[in-house]
């Protein structure tokens, strides 16, 4: 579970439940979900697949766009549809770097 907090300059950070800095690179995924989505940050669970989300063909084309744009990453519409999950990009990437 992850909890918005707000430090002393007003900027939304992530955190876990344990109180631990979460990287960049999640906070810009979980928002280009929740652009998307209409879900809020909070609601954005790392290990649920990101069609439980809602997002049927032409949101994970957007979604797609946007994760290319925002964060760099390529991943395609088609693999977003499937039992990926927002750990899974991130794994994913780490990998490649």
């Amino acid at each position: 579970t992850t909890n918005i907090e707000t430090d002393r300059a007003g900027n939304g950070a992530f955190q876990d439940v344990n109180g631990n800095g979460i990287n960049s690179l999640e906070a810009q995924l979980r928002r280009c979900i929740c652009k998307v989505t209409g879900f809020s940050e909070r609601e954005i669970d790392l290990h649920r697949p990101i069609y439980d989300f809602g997002i049927d063909s032409l949101f994970a084309v957007e979604l797609s766009h946007l994760i290319r744009i925002d964060c760099g990453i390529d991943i395609s519409a088609q693999k977003l549809l499937a039992h990926t999950t927002l750990n899974d990009i991130l794994e994913q990437h780490s990998e490649q770097n």
